[in-house]
């Protein structure tokens, strides 16, 4: 299963390893590795396919943002 987000000029995505993996999902991770197809590509976006193991996240950097905005305080 993967993640398909539009991303316009200077919007990023982040990658992120939960931090509870275990040796076996972090050794899989290492063989597998993370996938990233451009499947589309006009004047004013590019849309990525993302392909990982569970133990990653792959977020819109705005919504990692208001995630941390809502846990620091």
């Amino acid at each position: 299963m993967g993640l398909v987000p539009p991303r316009h000029h200077g919007d990023k995505v982040r990658l992120l390893v939960r931090q509870d993996i275990t040796n076996d999902e972090l050794k899989q991770l290492i063989e597998d590795g993370i996938t990233i197809t451009v499947i589309e590509n006009d004047n004013r976006s590019v849309r990525f396919h993302f392909s990982a193991a569970m133990s990653v996240k792959i977020l819109r950097e705005e919504l990692l943002s208001s995630t941390d905005d809502m846990t620091a305080g």
